[in-house]
């Protein structure tokens, strides 16, 4: 396999041959050039949005490069995005057990804090309640 590109005008000529084989020379020179130009114009030239009119569509050729080079971004990203998410997902276990240690570490303090908060206000209730 080669990996000599071949110039825009060697493929038109190519093209050109081959479509002029096809239909057997009953179109002239003249209307071929036009009609392999238009259709040179029209792979490479971006066209109007039918659904926004301020918008331009990009080229067939814009799109397939997009396309190829966003398969080949994403097959090199894929291992890298796998391997983040196995360390947030190793995080998110080592984030539970350090948060469950601590809340049996402090469960007593906590408790301890909660119930005097509420012996308090109980106690303060009853003084208003008992100084009316």
């Amino acid at each position: 396999m080669t990996t000599d590109i071949i110039k825009p005008e060697d493929l038109t000529n190519i093209l050109r041959d081959k479509v002029r084989a096809s239909f057997m020379e009953l179109i002239p020179d003249e209307k071929w050039d036009e009609m392999v130009n238009a259709e040179w114009t029209a792979f490479f030239s971006e066209k109007q949005s039918d659904h926004y009119p301020y918008n331009k569509e990009p080229s067939r050729f814009r799109y397939m490069i997009r396309n190829e080079m966003s398969r080949q971004v994403m097959e090199k990203i894929k291992p890298l995005l796998h391997q983040k998410v196995n360390e947030c997902q190793d995080w998110n276990v080592h984030a539970d057990e350090a948060l469950n240690a601590i809340v049996a570490g402090a469960g007593d303090a906590v408790m301890k804090g909660f119930v005097k908060g509420l012996v308090q206000h109980i106690t303060l209730e009853l003084q208003q309640v008992l100084s009316r």
